[in-house]
């Protein structure tokens, strides 16, 4: 849906337009090929300019400010805003609904994006829930995750939760466009019993047509063009804890054809698979093949996290497992270019 909404905006300049009045800049027009307008009526009325040519990505220029990245994170920078707010606002303008199906005119990297996405369905048929949902969960410390290091602001950004019933610590997975399409629960209770999993779905969904984190960190992904690709939902949160709001998990440790798409929609210009100690490197390279034919068209660094370097950590153990310090030693010291 994202990339519909980008593809819908670019080939209507006049609906981006009315996405900036909407969130109050000052005096949207058009000039010399481009849509120019000021941050606020205090301001000069061509300070902003947004290309309307080979800017398929919606990149926009604040001189003033300094900025140059994706239309959504300026507005999410700009305005204080959600990522999903700035979504929910381009869907009204666009007309585009969860059942959205018409053809763009233009299509990113000449008909990229549609070749690599043929026998994928689109995250517009992922069903959604009301975030009401989550409502049936206690709000409050889940200690566990705090003594491992994820702090309480952490836990309520991520909305981490307890669930009485299964004496599980809760989170939502969502969509791409932030919705919550489905429900995770993480063992509170040491147990035997190889049936019960350390994780599991208390609400299913199919994480291969996500990315956790995405919505929640799409401004920084956006701005640092580095994605820092985990297995797990627990290091996004780890890596949130120390700083880096650039991250996303796979819920596995096979990264998805959907889920390349998504990364290649942010444009980056780094990628580090920072995948757990003793998988072998073949699963990173598999993961890397997706975006070889992306690297044609755009100048990209592909890393991996080399475990082999590493004496600390114990097999399984993520890179962001025991601490920041420990973390960047790995990022720093122990990727490897691919």
């Amino acid at each position: 849906m994202i990339q519909r909404i980008k593809e819908t905006l670019y080939n209507n300049p006049d609906l981006i337009m009315d996405v900036l009045e909407r969130y109050g800049f000052y005096k949207p027009h058009l000039s010399s090929g481009s849509i120019r307008c000021g941050f606020s009526e205090t301001g000069g009325i061509n300070n902003i300019s947004i290309k309307l040519r080979n800017n398929e990505s919606l990149f926009v220029k604040d001189f003033v400010r300094g900025y140059s990245g994706d239309i959504f994170a300026y507005i999410q920078e700009a305005r204080d805003v959600t990522f999903k707010d700035v979504i929910t606002v381009c869907k009204e303008v666009t007309g585009i609904t969860e059942s959205y199906s018409s053809a763009p005119k233009k299509e990113l990297f000449g008909g990229f994006y549609s070749k690599i996405k043929h026998k994928v369905k689109d995250e517009d048929e992922i069903k959604t829930y009301d975030n009401s949902v989550m409502d049936k969960y206690n709000i409050g410390l889940c200690m566990k995750f705090f003594k491992d290091g994820i702090g309480y602001d952490t836990q309520r950004f991520f909305d981490v939760r307890y669930d009485d019933v299964s004496q599980r610590i809760v989170f939502p997975i969502k969509s791409p466009t932030g919705d919550i399409i489905g429900i995770k629960g993480r063992r509170n209770y040491e147990t035997e019993n190889e049936n019960d999993p350390k994780y599991l779905y208390l609400t299913p969904c199919n994480m291969s047509k996500t990315l956790y984190g995405y919505s929640e960190h799409y401004k920084g992904l956006s701005t640092t063009k580095t994605v820092l690709i985990f297995e797990s939902e627990k290091s996004v949160m780890f890596a949130h804890q120390y700083g880096y709001e650039n991250s996303v998990a796979l819920g596995s440790n096979n990264l998805s054809e959907e889920q390349a798409k998504l990364i290649m929609q942010l444009n980056p210009d780094k990628i580090y698979f920072l995948l757990d100690k003793s998988l072998p490197k073949e699963n990173t390279l598999k993961g890397a093949s997706r975006f070889d034919m992306y690297k044609k068209f755009h100048d990209m660094e592909i890393y991996w996290w080399n475990w082999e370097y590493d004496d600390e950590l114990p097999d399984k153990s993520a890179p962001v497992d025991c601490g920041k310090e420990l973390f960047e030693q790995c990022l720093e010291l122990q990727t490897e270019l691919i």
